[in-house]
C-alpha cells in the first residue's frame, strides 16, 4: 500500500486509478490513449514545462473529473501550498467540481497516503472555496462571476462556453471579454503561473 501511494504521487495516471474509484465507484474506467495523453501533458504543466495548455476533447470523454477535479488534487499532494481558481460557464458546474474535490481529499483513500501532508482549514470551507493549512487554497465560480482581488497560481476554465448559446456570437464574444478582463490576469506570478483551458470545440 505505502508503494501504491508512493507511485501515485510520483505518476498522475497512477493516482487517477485510486481517485476514480472514489469519485465513481459504480463506473469502471476505460483507460484510453487519450487519459494517457492529457496525464501526460498536466504533468508537465504541473513541472513548469507548459504554462498556457488548451485542451479540445468531445463531452464524456472525462475531462473534468481528470483536469478539474483530480489533477488539483494530485497537486496538492506534492505541494499543498499551491492556490488554484477554476472557472465554468455555469456556477452550478463550478460549484459540483468543487465538492468532487473536497470529497476526494476527504475521503480515506487520500487521506490514508497524504492525510498528514496538510489539514483542510475549518474556518474556510464552504461549497465553492476551501483552503489548508500549508496557506493552499482552491476557489471556484462562475466564468462571469465576481473574482475581484483573488489569485492563483493556477487558473483552470472547464468549459466557458455553455453549449446553449454556443451559436450566438454576443454570447462568444462575452465569454471571451470576461477571460480577458477578469480570469487572464489573475495570476499570482505571471511568470511561473499555469492556465488551463479544458473543454468541447463549441463552434
Amino acid at each position: 500500500q505505502a508503494l501504491d501511494y508512493e507511485m501515485a504521487e510520483r505518476s498522475f495516471a497512477h493516482f487517477i486509478g485510486g481517485a476514480w474509484d472514489v469519485l465513481e465507484p459504480q463506473t469502471e474506467l476505460f483507460w484510453n490513449w487519450h487519459h494517457d495523453l492529457i496525464c501526460e501533458y498536466l504533468t508537465a504543466t504541473e513541472r513548469g514545462e507548459i504554462k498556457r495548455l488548451i485542451i479540445n476533447i468531445a463531452p464524456r470523454s472525462t475531462k473534468s473529473l481528470l483536469a478539474t477535479v483530480s489533477f488539483p488534487d494530485w497537486v496538492w499532494t506534492r505541494r499543498p501550498s499551491d492556490r488554484f481558481l477554476f472557472g465554468s460557464y455555469a456556477e452550478t458546474l463550478a460549484t459540483k467540481h468543487s465538492l468532487f474535490r473536497r470529497n476526494l481529499i476527504e475521503s480515506d483513500w487520500y487521506q490514508g497516503g497524504w492525510g498528514n501532508r496538510f489539514q483542510l482549514s475549518g474556518d474556510l470551507n464552504k461549497k465553492t472555496e476551501f483552503a489548508n493549512d500549508k496557506t493552499g487554497q482552491m476557489k471556484s465560480a462562475g466564468i462571469k462571476g465576481a473574482i475581484t482581488g483573488e489569485g492563483g497560481d493556477y487558473i483552470i476554465i472547464d468549459d466557458p462556453h455553455n453549449p446553449r448559446g454556443a451559436e450566438s456570437d454576443a454570447d462568444r464574444e462575452a465569454t471571451l471579454v470576461n477571460f480577458d478582463l477578469a480570469w487572464s490576469n489573475r495570476l499570482n506570478n505571471k511568470k511561473t503561473g499555469r492556465i488551463i483551458l479544458i473543454m468541447q470545440r463549441l463552434h
